[in-house]
């Protein structure tokens, strides 16, 4: 059994809500994360750490990009197991946040508008220049 079980079904769900793909080993180990990057080129990596006793650990971490940023602490929240969905939406709210400011987000294997457009509108102007784009690469 995966010691992962206890938030899996949580994890799962918001995975498929936000349309993320989601890594289950890395290097051999048993993992679980997703990756969000920008149009400005940042990528951040949300994960969580194996639960212990009756707590689990969400993280957050800039993973790279044009601008090297600021070394600060990276943020994580330590909550029950039960109120992991709270913890992976502030994760995602935290990420998106700091990509605000440059454009579309590509959920690692999809790319997607859609996390920030349903919380955000987009001014019409930044509609046309994405649209712009479109037509030229197609």
């Amino acid at each position: 059994m995966s010691g992962y079980a206890s938030v899996d079904a949580d994890i799962d769900a918001w995975i498929d809500r936000h349309q993320l793909v989601l890594f289950s080993s890395s290097g051999g180990e048993e993992c679980r994360s997703a990756f969000l990057s920008s149009d400005g080129g940042d990528t951040f990596q949300i994960w969580v750490d194996l639960p212990t006793d009756e707590n689990v650990t969400v993280g957050l971490a800039w993973i790279n990009g044009p601008i090297e940023r600021p070394t600060a602490p990276e943020p994580k929240w330590i909550v029950p197991t039960a109120e992991i969905s709270f913890a992976l939406e502030r994760a995602m709210a935290e990420a998106l946040a700091l990509m605000a400011p440059q454009g579309a987000i590509f959920l690692h294997g999809r790319s997607s508008n859609d996390a920030r457009a349903a919380a955000q509108p987009r001014p019409a102007a930044h509609r046309r220049r994405r649209d712009d784009r479109r037509r030229r690469l197609h």
